[in-house]
């Protein structure tokens, strides 16, 4: 994936736990088995917002002509949370000020 200010590609490796296409969008969503999960957006853990935003980058460039949509499902509560494009996009903003 290209990050940071020279757009340098950097190896990303890492597991998508389930991915749905559709003709509308493509789907990702990351399983997380925290005993305490967040209650809110915005406790979500940074590390997970970058795994998803990664995973998002991604895909958009296998899928260019489609919107995808980046979840976390949080399996000890059943909470789900839909992931903004902001919330990513900010998470990769982040990443690619190391890089």
């Amino acid at each position: 994936i290209a990050l940071g200010r020279e757009n340098k590609i950097w190896p990303v490796t890492g597991q998508i736990d389930r991915l749905a296409k559709t003709e509308q969008a493509v789907l990702v969503c990351d399983y997380k088995t925290s005993l305490a999960p967040p209650k809110t957006l915005d406790e979500i853990p940074a590390q997970s917002l970058t795994q998803l935003a990664l995973y998002q980058a991604l895909l958009r460039s296998l899928y260019p002509d489609r919107p995808v949509k980046a979840f976390v499902l949080y399996t000890s509560s059943a909470t789900f949370f839909e992931l903004p494009d902001h919330v990513t996009q900010s998470a990769r903003d982040t990443l690619s000020t190391y890089y």
